[in-house]
């Protein structure tokens, strides 16, 4: 809703996009339940909200534009402990970052953002501490090895990133049917109507990028959403089942 609002100056599509997602069949089945993907969720909403924020400090010279930079690194380290695919959207997000903060990123501030997205997945070293000290059965593996902690790091357990069968994965049969079932399947996640108004966002955006042909218009945080998303369903069109 505050990312909405916030990008069109207006309450009415901050509340339409807010609503379409909040209570899509997914989102609203995974929010009553504690669960990783509702919490995914939340850390992908701040995320982009954040975006926003920051994408408003750089443009219009913030003096707190270097505070919202370190406390979005931390919010991405944190998201990391929570679902190892936000990395998906943390790749083209941190690209973004450099590129429309270039002209101020030092060797320091590059420095100070590594060490804010350590403290943000700090809660990893929960692991060993209960690996040394409580030493449940239903644990998270051997953590007090190097190679048994890096397998719960990387999810390896699940595959990490290849998240279908051998055989099926990188089939670009595969990826063309698994298309299919996601745009098939996102007219009743988006209530029926709701699709059409991101299809018709993302022209507007697009267009309006070709049209300014300036370097701030192409990486205004518009068009990052845009990137975002298209990365992030090629990607997982790509490797799921």
């Amino acid at each position: 809703f505050l990312a909405g609002s916030r990008l069109s100056g207006l309450l009415a599509p901050g509340i339409l996009a807010a609503g379409i997602f909040a209570f899509s069949p997914a989102v609203w089945t995974y929010a009553v339940v504690t669960e990783v993907f509702a919490m995914n969720n939340f850390f992908v909403c701040l995320l982009l909200l954040l975006c926003v924020v920051f994408y408003a400090a750089v443009t219009e010279a913030w003096p707190s534009r270097l505070r919202i930079l370190y406390f979005s690194s931390f919010v991405c380290g944190l998201a990391s402990t929570n679902q190892h695919t936000v990395a998906v959207y943390l790749l083209p997000l941190v690209l973004w970052v450099f590129l429309i903060y270039r002209a101020e990123m030092s060797v320091l501030k590059f420095i100070g953002c590594t060490l804010c997205y350590i403290m943000g997945i700090s809660p990893y070293l929960y692991l060993i501490w209960s690996a040394l000290y409580i030493k449940s059965k239903q644990s998270w593996g051997d953590c007090l090895s190097f190679s048994g902690l890096m397998t719960h790091l990387l999810r390896k357990e699940y595959g990490t990133f290849h998240l279908a069968s051998k055989e099926a994965r990188f089939s670009g049969n595969q990826f063309w049917q698994t298309s299919s079932f996601y745009f098939n399947d996102l007219h009743t996640q988006t209530l029926h109507y709701g699709w059409l108004c991101g299809a018709l966002g993302i022209v507007v955006i697009l267009w309006t990028a070709v049209r300014q042909r300036t370097i701030n218009g192409v990486l205004n945080v518009q068009v990052l959403f845009v990137v975002m998303y298209v990365f992030y369903l090629i990607f997982f069109n790509y490797l799921t089942n």
